[in-house]
This record gives structure tokens, sequence and C-alpha cells, in this order.
């Protein structure tokens, strides 16, 4: 169950890190993609890297 809590947790921090990126490109003042879709991608990202975490945490307490 280790290597699949770690993979979780890898995953997690790419997801996160990959919202961080979305946050920056979404306060420039002009964009390509729209900011309504940035804005949809952020709140995916961000909600999926913390399901990912807490699956790892989860997998780790069990």
């Amino acid at each position: 169950m280790g290597r699949v809590s770690f993979c979780f947790f890898l995953i997690g921090a790419i997801l996160l890190a990959a919202m961080a990126r979305h946050v920056q490109i979404y306060q420039k003042r002009r964009i390509y993609p729209p900011r309504k879709l940035v804005r949809q991608r952020i709140a995916f990202f961000g909600g999926a890297g913390i399901v990912c975490f807490l699956l790892a945490v989860l997998l780790l307490l069990f």
C-alpha cells in the first residue's frame, strides 16, 4: 500500500502545481484562454489534487 499511497501523493502534488500555474495565468491581464475556462480548470485541478491527497492519507492510515 505504500507505493499506491505514494503515487496518490505524487499525483496530488502534480495537480496542485498545475492549479498554481493556472492561478498565475488567471492573474495575468490578458490571457488567451477565457477567464471562465481558466477558473474551471483551477477548480478541477484543485479539487482533484485534494481528493488524491485525501485518498493517500486514507490509504496510509488503513
